[in-house]
């Protein structure tokens, strides 16, 4: 903007003869004209209805210089309020477009005023032909500020969890943000109520707001805690493992046992909490209860000792638990626990009926047992020269393989016991 000369300043440029009191009575003239022609004219209001905290573009046309220019309002036309504006486009022809920001605390009202003026100077702009009409932004809604849930299990569809939301007002619609501000996956049709996929272990945030009258409210944060589900069991001396593992451990008659958790199950964190259900066989479990539905049992949390006081088979299943999150809803890993009399007796009839072939093996040795039906179990064990015992398992069915892929060329016995029989073969490995 120019500086305006003060009448002093006239008068001592006449005094010095530099002006003459025609050109004075000019320029004084031209610097009126200059003024009358600084104008701000406010355009109507391409929107008329905004709510608190949204944004507003006011148009307008100014004559002559006129800069810094900002969006004032008013409520009652008496008081007026500068709002935060920044100027958006300007032409040649001194057309130009505001961007206000209504604060978000403003009251709601219908008859609200907006003008444009000059930071600068004492020009004021005219009043818009448009009337303002501005919405309460509604409050937050209501929610938990932390949820908290488990990882899904193995085997679970509950792979998502619901969050409410509490409106203020039944006019009041709700509405659930991603961090991202992308809106989550959502299958519920209840009102105020989503279903959001629940994820792997970790944290997550979710952000609620309420709509009224198209306004919306800030958003309101809600912490989602995943906990990790339980490490799966698994049984020592693992020998299936086709759809579901199957360990086994066996004791003799009258052998000192010690719980299935100490000698049954491969090493498991302290913090994890094991459950055990028995669910076949005539062994006794001390400590471990039989139940008559053991498939849908959720099992005892005392890991049981076998009791080898007589000979005998069980077969437990587990489930774990972490911070109260369970592994899997299905059992399938499974410990079968044999009790083996004191003393087998070598059966000459047996021995006829077990057939052992090739011999010599390579990879594999196969056993045939003839008449070897159900009810009938029995258990075979590869013994190296020494008599050491290189693998056990339990016997199911009358034919079955035993592996020698690990075992180095050499000679070696294989004995297979039934109820109270057993039978020595020797077989080689080529």
């Amino acid at each position: 903007m120019k500086q305006a000369v003060s009448c002093r300043d006239w008068l001592r440029l006449i005094r010095k003869g530099w002006l003459n009191l025609l050109v004075v009575g000019v320029l004084v003239g031209l610097g009126s004209l200059q003024t009358m022609a600084q104008s701000i004219t406010t355009l109507p209001l391409a929107v008329t209805a905004v709510c608190a905290g949204a944004q507003l573009d006011v148009a307008g046309r100014i004559t002559g210089e006129v800069n810094n220019l900002r969006v004032i309002i008013s409520a009652d036309g008496i008081t007026y309020s500068p709002v935060t504006s920044v100027p958006l486009t300007t032409t040649a022809s001194g057309e130009v477009t505001y961007r206000a920001t209504i604060p978000a605390t403003a009251q709601a009202g219908n008859a609200y005023q907006v003008r444009l003026i000059s930071a600068d100077s004492a020009i004021v702009g005219t009043l818009s032909t448009s009337q303002l009409r501005i919405k309460a932004k509604p409050e937050p809604p209501k929610v938990p500020a932390l949820l908290t849930t488990c990882e899904r299990a193995n085997g679970s569809n509950s792979a998502f969890i619901g969050i409410s939301v509490t409106v203020t007002s039944p006019m009041t619609v709700s509405k659930l943000y991603n961090p991202d501000g992308s809106i989550p996956y959502n299958d519920s049709s209840t009102p105020n109520y989503f279903v959001v996929v629940k994820g792997g272990a970790g944290t997550q945030y979710f952000y609620a707001t309420q709509l009224l009258d198209g306004c919306e409210s800030e958003k309101t944060e809600i912490k989602l805690v995943v906990s990790p589900r339980a490490p799966s069991p698994v049984p020592v001396n693992i020998w299936s493992t086709n759809g579901e593992i199957w360990g086994e451990i066996t004791y003799r008659q009258g052998d000192k046992a010690v719980s299935i958790r100490e000698y049954g199950l491969q090493p498991l964190p302290d913090n994890v909490q094991v459950a055990y259900v028995r669910e076949s066989g005539d062994l006794p479990i001390i400590g471990l209860p039989d139940y008559p539905n053991a498939y849908n049992s959720l099992g005892d949390i005392s890991p049981g000792i076998p009791n080898t006081s007589k000979p005998g088979r069980a077969v437990v299943k587990f489930r774990t638990y972490l911070n109260g999150c369970v592994n899997s809803i299905f059992q399938t890993e499974h410990l079968v626990i044999t009790v083996l009399p004191t003393t087998l007796v070598e059966n000459p009839v047996l021995a006829d009926a077990i057939v052992v072939y090739p011999v010599p093996a390579t990879t594999e040795v196969n056993v045939r047992i003839q008449g070897f039906l159900p009810p009938l179990t029995g258990w075979v064990e590869l013994l190296d020269r020494r008599g050491n015992i290189l693998y056990q398992a339990q016997i199911w069915q009358g034919e079955f393989a035993v592996g020698l892929q690990n075992y180095p060329q050499g000679d070696y016995w294989l004995r297979i016991h039934v109820g109270d029989q057993q039978v020595t073969k020797p077989i080689i490995k080529q």
